[in-house]
């Protein structure tokens, strides 16, 4: 599964438990936006959940929910791919 920007691990973990230990998880892919946190990290604060997004010029932190929205989008991609 190939995702764009610095995605932290928690997503491959899920995308994993989702799909098999051995679906292949690949950040960076086509876009370098910023790191994009779970809802953990997000919550979290610090760098990755707070403030990297400013650094790459992005205007403000990302949303809650990111997670559950990017998490769908792959659940989507890969039940097209089935089809």
């Amino acid at each position: 599964m190939a995702l764009g920007g610095e995605v932290v691990v928690g997503y491959a973990v899920a995308i994993k438990e989702r799909f098999g230990q051995e679906t292949f998880v690949m950040a960076y892919a086509n876009d370098v936006l910023s790191y994009i946190p779970t809802e953990d990290v997000l919550a979290g604060g610090g760098y990755e959940g707070q403030s990297a997004q400013m650094i790459y010029g992005l205007p403000a932190p990302w949303a809650s929910g990111i997670e559950a929205r990017i998490l769908g989008e792959v659940d989507a991609r890969v039940n097209a791919l089935a089809q």
